[in-house]
């Protein structure tokens, strides 16, 4: 529903009724679903990921959870959607995760994958 009408308000809410144990696979679906779409919809998500960040809606944690399923496969993303590694990146800067996290994240990505996720994100 939010991704229709790409309202952040209406992605909160969303956000928020989904129970926190399963939260982290909203994310992640929003996540999958932003990087087939492209960079308009990465950035919406993005964005959702800053307000929800900001309002405590989502953890570090959550976030983490989200992103590690689309990151595992960054490989096999990069081979269907060539800009796959600068999509998630604009997400995880969205969530405005600590470094720490921001690097245990790209360090699941391999090869080339990684060192882009690197270098867009610290």
């Amino acid at each position: 529903m939010f991704l229709t009408v790409r309202d952040v308000e209406v992605g909160k809410k969303v956000l928020k009724e989904c129970p926190l144990a399963h939260r982290w696979r909203l994310v992640h679906k929003l996540v999958l679903y932003a990087a087939m779409r492209g960079v308009e919809d990465a950035r919406l998500v993005g964005g959702l990921f800053s307000h929800a960040t900001a309002t405590g809606i989502c953890s570090g944690e959550t976030y983490e959870s989200g992103f590690s399923p689309a990151i595992d496969e960054l490989d096999v993303l990069s081979l269907h959607i060539p800009v796959a590694s600068t999509l998630i990146a604009m997400m995880l800067k969205g969530a405005q995760l600590d470094s720490v996290r921001l690097e245990r994240l790209a360090s699941r990505s391999v090869g080339d994958d990684k060192e882009l996720l690197l270098g867009l994100l610290l």
